[in-house]
């Protein structure tokens, strides 16, 4: 596997390589032999904060996150 070179998929399903300075397109018979990545687009992504004190216990922090998670991010518990 060539580790100084990229292959990354665009959202428009197309496949680049990049060698550390330019993109060029790779035909998909290749891509096994290269490190992959990918672009997603800001809409695509789902992000949530917490705010917690610094010197909170880690059960209770555990336990914080989850309810959040569920509660503020709407995350279905099933």
């Amino acid at each position: 596997m060539e580790e100084n070179k990229i292959v990354l998929a665009t959202a428009d399903g197309e496949l680049r390589l990049f060698d550390g300075d330019h993109f060029v397109p790779l035909p998909e018979k290749n891509v096994s032999q290269y490190v992959s990545a990918a672009s997603l687009g800001m809409p695509t992504l789902l992000t949530h904060a917490l705010r917690v004190p610094e010197n909170i216990n880690p059960e209770k922090l555990e336990i914080q996150s989850e309810m959040s998670m569920y509660e503020e991010a709407g995350l279905n518990p099933d």
